[in-house]
């Protein structure tokens, strides 16, 4: 799996309960890949200006059309903010029609769990 490196835009407070998400975006075919990639640069600009992001990171396999995306919030207002609005809600637009079934797994993280690692994201998006 290719991986991005963690982001941290807000240093976690130890004892705070935050929200963490992971998503697992397929797409339906090899020519939506560059897509990906493409609107994948436009959302996180748009990732690194969003109030109520802790901090994230993105993963894929492009040889086999998975993508997934892994993210710690200060709670569900902000990630809703996000969600719909700028390039998220645009490339969610272009792309949808082109994407297999999605799946998304939310939990609660303290503080102390920032950043998160891709084998617990990984383990929550099967279950």
């Amino acid at each position: 799996m290719l991986i991005a490196p963690w982001k941290q835009l807000a240093k976690p407070d130890a004892s705070k309960e935050y929200l963490a998400i992971v998503t697992y975006l397929p797409v339906k075919h090899y020519r939506t890949v560059p897509s990906v990639a493409k609107y994948s640069q436009q959302v996180d600009a748009q990732l690194a200006g969003t109030p109520g992001l802790v901090g994230y990171s993105m993963g894929s396999k492009p040889w086999t059309k998975q993508f997934w995306t892994m993210s710690v919030w200060e709670d569900e207002a902000a990630l809703m903010a996000f969600v719909f609005g700028g390039a998220h809600k645009d490339t969610v637009a272009r792309l949808h029609t082109d994407m297999g079934a999605t799946k998304f797994a939310r939990w609660k993280v303290l503080g102390t769990d920032v950043p998160l690692t891709w084998e617990v994201a990984l383990e929550k998006a099967d279950s």
